[in-house]
């Protein structure tokens, strides 16, 4: 009997009357069977694929789901499966992770390309094999690898849901923390949030926002095709205590043995609420002190501290009781008040020194600067520089220095030219403008450079909070100096420096000055006698009926005899 050759890996047998005989080899191993008597088998052609699985696919992949799901496994265009159903049926088992854990094989009829696959829930991942079969006979066996999904789950909690803040105040905001879901498909995560037990319309995100007091809750809802499952989160909502009134000192300023007390400390709130107290003095807790009440027992400043609290929140006030004192006392000074000068001269400058002071009330500072025992009008500042013409210039004055369109600006002057300054006074620049901050100001005997040093002190950082030049202009600085900039050219200009007129004298006398102290209990005082004014400036001064020869005398006096007069232009 003639031999045709088949697909690669089997045989098929052929009588010369064109039937198929009951031998068949698959995948290369040969099994013979005999044909059943008396039963007619339909005839099939010649065909070097006959059978053949080829190009399975699967359409979504096969899973396993609790034994509900199902997919379909399709031949992929130009797959080879026969002829017809007809002429042979399609089946197929499940195969586990291990090659002999093998299902029953389940007939399937094809009449498509296609056919329904319903997994084993008990099935373990692994594989799925197919074959074709004729006349109840395989002719065509194939394994194809199956990616089989997780089970389906329903949906539940490994961890149960929480409010971050169980006893929220009425306007927090609350939010459901953190919890575990489990289920498969992965659940959809919803919530409802209900208000003394009654659900919040449009409160339906993990957070909300309290309005009113009472019992809160979250409901998580879990939610997959296998299930819904919710779980609930409790709090509560209160209001946060506040004080009915405003806390007050009942004295101020009392004296060490006396009690003092805060009151007004009534408060209102959601459930109870409990009141503490805490008193400091002179930057310090005293240790102990925690009632309403407090007996003073030393001197300093004095505030107690009063706080509310209940479960949803605290509220505090700090009072102020001033300074605890032994008892009041005149004012007096801490050193011997002094002056920095005796005998000024023109252009010198005169301040008062070491009048440091106490006193219970703190007393208060001033000063009176006289001629010859008569006070001088407006002569209140604690230094000044004399002049000859009886003048007294105040011996200090404060500049405020910024920058603008790129130059120094003086008291908002922009660059101004030949700006005076005074020998003797003290000039504070004033340099803590932000604009400052890059530029920094000198003062030279050159427009752009040469430093001028005498007299002259910085501190801190240009452009921040107390920085300044100070300037005391010596009584021999030069007649003219500049003010500039020691990284940028073109910001500055010249400055004018002068000596307090002396084109005569009408003081003619001492000068003194006196320092008060002053509180409520008394006052007390020092007078600094600065001396003379010595320096006259006399001129045209005319003499009659002289002899040659004769000697001449001259007694000046200002409060005092100055014997000491150079003469000039006298010839015999």
């Amino acid at each position: 009997m003639p031999k045709s050759q088949g697909s690669p890996g089997k045989e098929v047998t052929v009588s010369s009357d064109g039937l198929v005989s009951s031998e068949e080899i698959v995948k290369g191993k040969g099994r013979v069977s005999s044909p059943r008597p008396n039963v007619t088998t339909p005839q099939r052609p010649i065909s070097a694929n006959f059978g053949e699985i080829s190009n399975l696919s699967f359409s979504p992949n096969p899973v396993i789901r609790g034994g509900t799901g199902s997919a379909t496994i399709g031949f992929a265009p130009g797959a080879t499966i026969g002829l017809s159903a007809i002429q042979y049926n399609f089946s197929y088992r499940q195969i586990g992770s291990g090659t002999s854990i093998r299902g029953r094989w389940t007939g399937v009829p094809l009449t498509s390309n296609t056919f329904n696959f319903y997994p084993n829930i008990n099935a373990e991942r692994g594989a799925l094999e197919v074959r074709t079969v004729f006349n109840n006979t395989p002719i065509f066996t194939k394994t194809v690898s199956v990616p089989l999904t997780d089970q389906l789950v329903a949906p539940s909690f490994s961890s149960n849901p929480t409010i971050n803040d169980v006893t929220a105040a009425s306007g927090d905001t609350i939010t459901v923390g953190s919890f575990t879901a489990n289920g498969n498909p992965s659940p959809v995560v919803t919530y409802q949030w209900y208000l003394n037990s009654s659900a919040v319309s449009g409160a339906t995100s993990n957070s909300y926002t309290t309005t009113a007091v009472g019992g809160v809750s979250a409901a998580v809802i879990l939610t997959n095709s296998q299930g819904t499952v919710s779980a609930t989160a409790e709090g509560q909502v209160g209001l946060v205590p506040t004080f009915t009134g405003t806390p007050s000192a009942s004295a101020t300023g009392v004296s060490a043995g006396t009690a003092v007390t805060i009151n007004n400390v009534g408060a209102t709130g959601t459930a109870t609420i409990v009141t503490s107290y805490v008193w400091t003095q002179n930057s310090s807790v005293i240790s102990g002190a925690t009632l309403q009440s407090y007996t003073t027992s030393a001197t300093g400043p004095l505030s107690g501290k009063v706080t509310i609290t209940n479960n949803f929140g605290t509220n505090n006030a700090t009072v102020s009781f001033g300074t605890i004192t032994g008892s009041n006392f005149a004012p007096y000074f801490t050193g011997t008040p002094a002056g920095s000068t005796t005998n000024p001269d023109v252009g010198e400058r005169m301040t008062f020194l070491s009048y440091g002071s106490t006193g219970l009330p703190e007393p208060s500072t001033s000063f009176q600067w006289y001629d010859d025992g008569v006070a001088i009008s407006g002569a209140t500042g604690y230094g000044y520089v004399l002049g000859a013409t009886g003048g007294l210039v105040d011996a200090t004055k404060t500049v405020i220095v910024t920058v603008s369109s790129g130059v120094f600006h003086f008291d908002g002057v922009s660059k101004p030219a030949n700006y005076p300054l005074t020998r003797g006074v003290e000039y504070t620049f004033d340099l803590s403008d932000s604009t400052t901050g890059s530029h920094p100001f000198r003062l030279g005997t050159a427009s752009e450079g040469s430093p001028y040093t005498n007299g002259y002190t910085t501190t801190g950082s240009q452009g921040s909070d107390g920085a300044k030049a100070v300037f005391i202009v010596p009584a021999d600085a030069p007649a003219t100096l500049y003010y500039y900039c020691n990284s940028h050219s073109g910001m500055g200009n010249s400055i004018a420096v002068t000596t307090v007129p002396a084109t005569g004298v009408t003081m003619t006398g001492n000068l003194t000055g006196v320092v008060s102290l002053s509180n409520g209990v008394g006052t007390t005082g020092a007078t600094i006698d600065f001396g003379t004014m010595l320096n006259a400036d006399i001129t045209n001064l005319s003499l009659g009926n002289v002899v040659a020869g004769a000697t001449l005398t001259a007694t000046v006096t200002y409060g005092g005899t100055y014997d000491s007069i150079v003469w000039t232009g006298v010839t015999s």
